[in-house]
């Protein structure tokens, strides 16, 4: 048997017991450079076989299956078959991690994550899968049942191996027991947004950016941790939990989970760059509002930064809302914090990118002015 086949992590098991239980597996910190041509699995059976190699169309960054012993794999000769009755069996994965993969090279068009129980049931319980390059989609195959979410699934990152940051993680940089500087940006798609391809947009990354080494969030972290390399980041998106919901009157941003847990992160600098998703019912009549918007942003800040030991920044928009504008620049004079002006950046006619949102210039510029007000 020819088996050239694309794949990371492989977790495999042929079980026999009635109910078998796999627990705690680990997978972190795994680099994979692509090498083209990718080839499809291929079985030749006997020296008359015409082996032909085909292009693969998925890399298999994980594979997760399972296989009764009562199963024969794909090539066998029946022998291993030793469990007749094979209707009542069952196999239970639980704890699985799978993170921090570097994607380098040439990557395919897809890279995927493949469940497959075959023809058993599976069961998945608290897997967790974070920081994988853009664009990775989620295969099932036969009876898999996935009891918590797989979290971010990102797709390719178009960045050269040698250039690359690696996948979108909400926290980067050094842990934070090391004792540097705590950074928090608190925004939206101009921060970060998963991938769409539907809108056509494939990057996981602050929207617009042709990658995410060049977003806003990156180039001003980089220029951070040149000068303290203990410097953790964190990013909180708010698009939907804050500037979408802050109009209803039941919305209370301590009861919001990634708000409480960004509070837990204690930043010592936090970066509020948004107003966008804002409905523009608002500017026409802020009183028809619960509450104001400055108002709710405080109340935000609030679970951030419970004891006021944190540096704000609360820059202007990218796009021109004089309502949420003034608001933020008498909010942040009533609290101390610092007023950051982009109106000069968004103005300019070379900024603006895909999607209406700030392109690579524009990111960069946006970060250098926020690196300029905080260093």
């Amino acid at each position: 048997m020819v088996n050239i086949q694309p794949e990371a992590v492989r977790v495999t098991t042929r079980y026999g017991s009635a109910a078998t239980h796999i627990r705690r597996i680990h997978a972190e910190d795994i680099e994979i450079d692509f090498v083209p041509p990718l080839y499809r699995e291929r079985e030749q059976k006997d020296d008359s076989d015409v082996f032909t190699f085909e292009p693969a169309n998925q890399a298999r960054l994980v594979v997760v299956n399972s296989y009764r012993l009562g199963d024969p794999p794909a090539v066998s000769d029946g022998e291993d078959r030793v469990v007749s009755d094979v209707s009542r069996f069952s196999l239970l994965y639980e704890d699985l991690t799978f993170r921090d993969f570097r994607v380098c090279g040439r990557p395919p068009p897809q890279l995927v994550a493949q469940l497959t129980a075959l023809p058993s049931a599976m069961k998945i319980r608290r897997v967790s899968m974070s920081g994988f390059p853009v664009g990775m989609q989620i295969v099932r195959t036969g009876d898999v049942n996935i009891d918590e979410d797989f979290g971010r699934r990102p797709g390719i990152n178009p960045e050269p191996a040698e250039n690359q940051v690696g996948a979108f993680r909400e926290q980067f940089g050094a842990h934070v027991s090391a004792g540097g500087r705590r950074y928090l940006f608190v925004g939206n798609s101009i921060t970060r947004h998963g991938p769409s391809p539907e809108l056509g947009w494939y990057n996981d990354c602050g929207m617009a950016a042709s990658s995410i080494s060049n977003d806003y969030v990156h180039v001003f972290a980089k220029k951070a941790a040149a000068i303290d390399s203990n410097a953790c980041f964190r990013v909180l998106h708010v698009a939907s939990h804050f500037e979408r919901d802050f109009m209803k009157k039941d919305w209370h941003p301590a009861e919001i989970g990634r708000i409480a847990d960004a509070g837990r992160y204690n930043a010592d600098v936090i970066i509020v760059f948004l107003g966008a998703n804002v409905p523009k019912a608002y500017d026409a009549q802020p009183s028809s509002s619960p509450r104001s918007f400055a108002k709710a942003l405080s109340e935000v800040l609030a679970v951030l930064d419970p004891d006021r030991k944190a540096m704000v920044l609360l820059s202007e928009g990218f796009y021109s809302r004089p309502v949420l504008d003034a608001e933020k620049f008498c909010l942040a004079k009533q609290r101390g914090w610092r007023y950051v002006r982009i109106k000069d950046i968004r103005g300019r006619g070379d900024v603006h990118g895909a999607f209406n949102h700030p392109n690579d210039l524009g990111m960069r510029l946006i970060a250098e002015r926020l690196w300029s007000i905080c260093r």
